[in-house]
C-alpha cells in the first residue's frame, strides 16, 4: 500500500501528542504540543491540548490564541462553538 506524502508528518505530530500526554513537566509538554501544531496546524485536537497546557501554566494570552487556532481548525460547528466559548471565557477575564 503506498504511503502518502503527508503521512510522515502526521505520524510525527501524533508522536508529539503522545509524548505530551505522558509528560509531567509542563514546559516540555508545551514544547511537544507546539511541535505537534507546527507539524499539522489544521488539527484542532492538538490546538485544544496546547490551550489547556497554557491554561495550566496560567498563560492566558497564549491559551486564547491556541483556542482561536482550534476554532479555526475545527471541522464541525459544535466543535467550533465549543472552542469559541473557551476562548471567549479567557478573553473576558
Amino acid at each position: 500500500m503506498p504511503i502518502s506524502v503527508g503521512a510522515p508528518r502526521l505520524l510525527l505530530r501524533r508522536l508529539r501528542e503522545v509524548m505530551a500526554e505522558r509528560e509531567s513537566d509542563l514546559d516540555r509538554k508545551i514544547a511537544d504540543l507546539q511541535a505537534a501544531v507546527k507539524l499539522d496546524a489544521r488539527n484542532a485536537v492538538s490546538w485544544q491540548a496546547l490551550a489547556e497546557a497554557y491554561l495550566a501554566e496560567h498563560n492566558y494570552g497564549d491559551a486564547a490564541k491556541a483556542w482561536r487556532a482550534a476554532e479555526q481548525a475545527a471541522t464541525t460547528d459544535p466543535h467550533r462553538d465549543r472552542y469559541r466559548q473557551a476562548r471567549m471565557a479567557i478573553e473576558q477575564q
